[in-house]
């Protein structure tokens, strides 16, 4: 019988099913072995199992690294990238203060601007003044 043809009713028995996660044996899942994780209204969890006998729910904290490489890797997390050195600290000290000498040219330069052309402006009055006709 093909998956096209099965009808929802039929019973689970004649359905057919593919591959089931987390190890558990391939064909109908309602023969996976169950969580059985109390749960907080006080019955148990039928979710399918995993490897370990839980759901993916209920699968516990994590035991931590067990071999030699696993405890080396996890141990190298913990190591610090280098950002917040002193030599990192001092960078960013020199960034920061070029970033308010750049502002301070910035904001010198803009008044000198200002300054220009207010004089344009009053060189320009001046000279149509000096030019009317009397």
């Amino acid at each position: 019988m093909q998956s096209s043809q099965i009808l929802k009713n039929e019973p689970l028995a004649k359905r057919a099913f593919g591959q089931l996660k987390n190890g558990n044996p391939s064909g109908d899942f309602t023969t996976a072995p169950r969580c059985k994780a109390k749960t907080r209204a006080g019955g148990i969890c039928q979710s399918p199992g995993m490897k370990n006998g839980r759901c993916r729910l209920h699968g516990g904290k994590s035991t931590g690294p067990l071999t030699v490489v696993g405890k080396s890797v996890a141990s190298r997390n913990s190591l610090k990238t280098g950002d917040f050195d002193a030599a990192a600290r001092e960078r960013w000290s020199k960034i920061v203060q070029y970033g308010k000498t750049c502002r301070e040219y910035r904001e010198a330069l803009a008044a000198f601007f200002v300054a220009v052309r207010k004089l344009e402006a009053l060189t320009s009055d001046r000279l149509r003044t000096d030019q009317m006709p009397l």
